[in-house]
This record gives C-alpha cells, structure tokens and sequence, in this order.
C-alpha cells in the first residue's frame, strides 16, 4: 500500500531564530560580531564577473586570425567603452579602414589568433545582502557571512515564491474563515510600490513612476506603440502593466545602485 505524508511543519510563537546570510562568492564584511542590525542593513558585499561577449574582430577587419595582433589597438587586461575602437586595418592612403569597434564597456578578456575572437568582459556586478531580520550579529563566516539572531514568531511553509522580501504584517480579517475582500484593505495596503531590483540587491528608495491609459492594450500592436510613446516622450524603456477596474496602469523605476529599470512591483 502507498501512504501519502504531509510533512510536519513548525510553528512557534516565540523562539529564538538565527539566519544565516551568505555571499554568493567571496567579499567583505560590513559588521561585527555583537552588532546590532536591522532588516535593512547591508551586512556583507561582493561583486561577481561580469558577462562576457564575443566579437568576431578577424571577420570583421577581413583578416586571418595570426594577423590580430598586427592590427589591435588594446591589449588583454585594457578597459575598453562602448563603441570604442579596438582594431582597425590600415586602408589604402589611409581611407577606406575596417574598424571593430566593442558593444560594451569593460575590459579586453582575451585575444585569439586561432578563431580570430576577442572576448569583452563586462564591468562587475555589485552585490549586498542585508541582515533580512531586526537583531544581532552573533558570528561572521571570514568573507563568506554572518549570522543575525532574533527573537521572534516562528511559521515554516513548504514552499515560497518570489525574491526575499520584508515588510510590517497587518491584520485584515478577524477570522480565517473571513473572505478577503477589497473593501477590507485600507489605503496603504492598496499602494503599488517598487520592492526591489532584480539586477542588484537593493530595496527602497526607487526613482518611480506611475503613468495611466483609460483603455487596456489588447494586442502586440498595442503594445509596441505605448513602448515608442515611453520610450521618447518620458525616456522610460523598461516598465510594467497592471490593469486596473477602470484603467491601466504602467510602471517605471530605476534602481538608485546600478541604474536598473528591472524593478519588481508589488503591494
């Protein structure tokens, strides 16, 4: 016979709870052990590789991939910007160049004279993580993380779905049996807001903004018209739709660390 379990999960409604906060690679820690903290406070920072792009300089010149080094302008470990030109053929008179220009800042990873290939790596991705609870550092992991402990209710689920996130819990219902209906939410449980960056682990302090249409884009055409008006008229590329009873909203913020406007919204 096949028996189905539900697994035990527990719950306090007071006990003493450590988290633990790691970085994803090594960095540096930015508290002591006995400091007290809140959920906000950056408690460890690292910066992970940038990506790295390809760029076919050989075809690009119309040269063999032995020759690269006769026509590069930057050597490997050289910061590069964007559309910076990084090989260039000599021409006839001195006209008529091929020029290989980059996509991107950051800096010359690697010149191959077998492919012909220079690979372009991206400036580092900054990354903070904050202590996720009010309390205490009570131990520190040498360039890896601490440890935050607190006191408080304890509610273990199976699952979660979503980034990390924080905030203050209010009572809406009087019971569970209670329906949660719109009427019971006050004004501040109705505002929209941006939680976090996606790029960066950062909360708070959005540069955000809030456009409406009076109708509901219906199609891809919609779309990509409403996409051209944001793009020119308030120099937004990135933004969200939420549709509303009687409008349309859409979303922009951009993150004050890194400039992202891949902000997620929520309630």
């Amino acid at each position: 016979m096949v028996h189905a379990y539900t697994p035990g999960l527990k719950v306090a409604e007071g006990m003493t709870l450590r988290k633990v906060r790691r970085l994803p690679l090594p960095g540096d820690i930015l508290v002591e052990v006995g400091q007290m903290v809140n959920a906000e406070t950056i408690v460890a920072r690292t910066e992970l590789p940038g990506r790295v792009r390809s760029v076919n300089a050989a075809s690009i010149l119309g040269i063999q991939p032995e020759e690269m080094d006769q026509y590069m302008l930057k050597k490997e470990g050289e910061p590069v910007g964007k559309d910076e030109i990084i090989a260039s053929t000599k021409g006839i008179f001195g006209l008529l160049k091929s020029q290989c220009r980059t996509p991107v800042n950051g800096s010359i990873e690697s010149i191959s004279r077998i492919t012909g290939q220079v690979m372009i790596r991206e400036p580092q991705i900054p990354v903070e993580i904050n202590a996720y609870v009010d309390g205490q550092v009570v131990d520190i992991m040498q360039n890896e993380g601490v440890v935050v402990q607190t006191y408080g209710t304890f509610i273990q689920g199976i699952f979660g779905v979503g980034g990390e996130t924080m905030g203050e819990l209010v009572v809406a219902c009087e019971s569970p049996e209670d329906i949660l209906t719109p009427d019971k939410l006050d004004d501040e449980m109705k505002s929209l807001i941006p939680r976090f960056c996606t790029n960066y682990d950062h909360r708070g302090n959005f540069n955000k903004r809030l456009f409406s249409i009076n109708f509901e884009p219906e199609n891809k055409l919609d779309f990509i018209q409403i996409k051209e008006i944001m793009e020119k008229k308030f120099k937004v590329t990135n933004f969200g739709t939420f549709v509303g009873e009687h409008e349309t909203f859409l979303t922009g913020a951009k993150c004050p660390k890194c400039n992202s406007e891949d902000i997620f919204w929520d309630y």
